[in-house]
């Protein structure tokens, strides 16, 4: 190939090739953003399922106290 052209090609893909790296960036950021939102609703979740633990624990202690009190 001649050097002109090669500069040519050169001088077109370039640009494409540091838009391509930018873009490439800049998913790797987002991907690491869903990551961490994941990670933060997956702890989310787990404290519900905890809190919806301790609700059952405690409604089943009300219910316990209320036929005591019938009983009693």
């Amino acid at each position: 190939m001649s050097k002109l052209l090669k500069k040519g090609m050169s001088d077109v893909l370039s640009p494409l090739r540091m838009s391509l790296n930018e873009l490439n960036d800049n998913l790797k950021t987002l991907n690491s953003n869903f990551h961490k939102q994941e990670v933060e609703i997956d702890k989310i979740n787990d404290d519900l399922r905890r809190h919806d633990l301790k609700l059952v624990e405690h409604e089943t202690e009300i219910h316990a106290l209320k036929e005591e009190s019938k009983n009693g």
